[in-house]
């Protein structure tokens, strides 16, 4: 009888280890599952900040569009009113470019 006793014991250690193991990778789990959540999170963060960050460069592009054609607006006008006849100089057109700020224009023809 006392080696059924003694048995029965070490089933019931052998069971309590197995649960206390069992109960160590559900706690390593749900870790695993908060850090994901976390990096899903600062992700999230990223794509907002990368969205602002798209937004504002769309709001400098119009801004910049805005400012080049009242800046080409004005130069047309006030060189329609000085004579009928264009006479260009010899560094019109440079000057054009760093009036209205073209850094990369390219002319053909």
């Amino acid at each position: 009888m006392a080696s059924k006793h003694s048995s029965e014991s070490v089933n019931n250690v052998a069971n309590a280890v197995n649960n206390v193991a069992n109960a160590v990778n559900n706690v390593a789990n749900a870790v695993n599952n908060v850090a994901n959540a976390v990096n899903n999170v600062a992700n999230a963060v990223n794509n907002v900040a990368n969205a602002v960050n798209n937004v504002a460069n769309a709001v400098n592009n119009v801004a910049n569009a805005v400012n080049l054609r009242g800046v080409c607006n004005k130069f047309l006008v006030e060189g329609a009113a000085d004579s009928q006849e264009l006479q260009p100089s010899k560094g019109w057109f440079v000057m054009l470019k760093i009036r209205v700020r073209l850094n990369n224009v390219k002319l053909s023809g």
